[in-house]
């Protein structure tokens, strides 16, 4: 078991798809950065276990339309994630990297397993 400690200033919710199958969302821990006088940030801890996966992402990934305008989502990253499972974060990553109408070609995203 690994503990993580993290931060987020209003970006995207990281997506902790646990081993058991359970996703957790790793909420903000602040408001964003630079809209205010005074900013503090707090921060969370969380243990992860063998065969957890985080999945960081920028809105540009989930923010990418199709050729209908339907954007790819939170939950098209999930059922992504879940049908590639077994993937090396590598293969993963490559995988929303791909070309097609229903990828986010060219988007950032950062995928961890513990």
């Amino acid at each position: 078991m690994r503990e993580l400690e993290y931060a987020n200033g209003g970006h995207n919710p990281p997506l902790l798809l646990r081993a058991d199958g359970s996703i957790e969302t790793l909420a903000s821990t602040s408001t964003v950065i630079g809209f205010f006088p005074e900013w503090h940030c707090a921060t969370r801890h969380i243990t992860l276990a063998p065969g957890d996966l985080l999945v960081i992402y920028a809105d540009g990934v989930t923010e990418v339309a199709d050729a209908s305008g339907n954007e790819f989502g939170v939950a098209h990253i999930v059922e992504t994630v879940q049908r590639h499972l077994q993937d090396s974060p590598q293969e993963l990553f490559c995988t929303f990297r791909k070309p097609s109408r229903n990828s986010a070609s060219g988007s950032s995203s950062t995928i961890s397993r513990s």
